[in-house]
């Protein structure tokens, strides 16, 4: 986004995403929205030499919230919402991956607004991500997809895309993002991160031909990904707990 003036983070965890976000000079506001009051004092306490000390930082604001509770009641919009909550098997969470929640979000974005989705991919069967592709896809004119290791993100936009090279050159100078984007390349293994950028795994282009033949979309009444995804963790070995 070449404009990200308000920046939405849901889910505060150690802080690596906000600090993240608060490194790109463009930014005025990031709200993270975080359930959990200890979570935020663990980050604060633990983690500052991991997340640029963000918490410091005069642009966040903290908001001890339910994600999915704040973006239906906050008049504010933004022009990115990055959603990051805990694994989806966790009860409760699979209800920001269905598409009512997406509908809200729609809402919450501004023109050109952009959704960036993380996924657990270490944690998930390939039906599992097409179902969240497929929900994500209902709301939004044009998603796309990159892995990060074991990782996955999801970015989704009702305006078409378009990857501005020397904008994100003039980022990547930015010392801290430099900082972020090598450490990531280490465990993707692109040559660059533009490369890496230029070259998603799930491209916006071809995404209705990937989901072509998947039915299902996540919906708040039917939430199958709260249980397929919990089911993983006994089905998988590498998954397995002693």
């Amino acid at each position: 986004h070449t404009a990200p003036d308000d920046v939405l983070n849901i889910g505060l965890g150690g802080g690596f995403t906000l600090g993240a976000v608060i490194t790109h000079p463009n930014v005025k506001t990031v709200d993270s929205i975080e359930i959990d009051p200890l979570v935020v004092e663990a980050t604060g306490k633990f983690f500052l030499p991991f997340n640029n000390r963000a918490l410091e930082d005069p642009r966040a604001r903290v908001i001890i919230q339910d994600g999915r509770h704040f973006l239906e009641t906050t008049r504010k919009r933004y022009d990115v919402i990055i959603s990051e909550p805990p694994n989806i098997w966790v009860a409760g969470v699979s209800q920001l991956f269905t598409r009512e929640f997406y509908s809200t979000v729609v809402e919450r974005l501004k023109p050109g607004g952009i959704l960036v989705q993380w996924v657990p991919g270490y944690e998930m069967r390939e039906e599992d991500l097409d179902l969240i592709l497929k929900t994500v896809k209902e709301r939004f004119s044009h998603a796309a997809l990159w892995r990060n290791g074991p990782d996955v993100l999801i970015l989704a936009s009702q305006r078409p895309p378009v990857l501005n090279l020397d904008y994100a050159s003039t980022l990547l100078r930015v010392p801290a993002i430099r900082r972020d984007m090598d450490a990531a390349m280490g465990v993707v293994g692109a040559p660059s991160a533009e490369a890496f950028l230029l070259n998603p795994a799930r491209g916006f282009e071809y995404m209705d031909i990937y989901l072509k033949g998947v039915e299902r979309t996540n919906t708040d009444d039917l939430p199958y990904l709260e249980f397929s995804t919990v089911r993983n963790l006994f089905e998988f070995p590498r998954l397995k707990r002693p």
